[in-house]
């Protein structure tokens, strides 16, 4: 937990203190409940107890040490100014568990991310130049489309479902090869298909090899080897009959 709670700058906590803890609060309660975090959530990413959170939201933060205070603040700092951060916690299954009223451990639903046109636009251009992205180029890719959503919503903060983590790089890219292959099979069935038929008509079967003529002019030739070898690649796997020659 030590990357979520550390700030880039660690003034930053002096600063967010100055206006009073009794307001400090009051932010980060505002931004747990524009985030729907649950109090299990924050304890988990946050390495406080859960009754020490709901103390800390209640008021009491009296009965808390000023380091324990001071880690929950951090946390929100950074949450507030990376929500990258708490979107990469909350997609991965193992962290979000909650209890019911017996303290049974239920797994949360994942939730499918929802790309926008911008996105969409940014990812083809990355997966043209590099398809299989290493995690530091994820990262940026990542990164590039967190910008542009943060552009496209005229500086209002990302919500966690909004933000774009490696993984959901990693999730899209994989799902794009898959495609371009399932796209290249259909493409390479639907021509042998093609050729199959082309080859199996009753016109091809009866009509004399190509390579019994020698009149033929130069542009004949070629395109009567290119039928050779579409034929020679359908031979291999499809057998042909051709009716015996009687000698005249």
């Amino acid at each position: 937990m030590r990357e979520i709670t550390t700030l880039d700058d660690p003034s930053e906590l002096d600063e967010f203190m100055q206006q009073g803890e009794e307001a400090c609060i009051l932010d980060m309660k505002k931004f747990i409940t524009q985030f729907s975090l649950r109090q299990t959530t924050v304890a988990m990413m946050t390495g406080v107890s859960q009754p020490y959170i709901s103390k800390l939201l209640n008021g009491n933060h009296r009965e808390l040490s000023l380091r324990c205070r001071k880690n929950i603040y951090s946390w929100y700092l950074n949450c507030r100014r990376h929500p990258e951060k708490l979107s990469s916690f909350l997609a991965d299954p193992s962290t979000r568990l909650e209890t019911n009223g017996d303290g049974e451990l239920i797994p949360q639903r994942r939730e499918r991310y929802v790309f926008r046109p911008i996105l969409i636009r940014i990812l083809e251009g990355f997966f043209a130049q590099t398809p299989f992205p290493d995690l530091n180029r994820r990262i940026e890719i990542a990164t590039a489309c967190n910008q542009a959503l943060q552009i496209d919503k005229k500086g209002v903060g990302l919500m966690p479902k909004e933000v774009v983590s490696p993984q959901v790089v990693a999730n899209w890219f994989a799902n794009k090869r898959k495609e371009l292959r399932r796209r290249s099979n259909d493409e390479c069935n639907e021509a042998n298909n093609a050729n199959l038929s082309q080859v199996s008509s009753p016109d091809a079967i009866s009509s004399p090899s190509p390579t019994a003529s020698i009149s033929n002019t130069p542009m004949e030739t070629d395109r009567i080897g290119l039928d050779d070898r579409i034929v020679a690649s359908i031979a291999t796997s499809v057998p042909i009959s051709v009716p015996a020659v009687r000698p005249g």
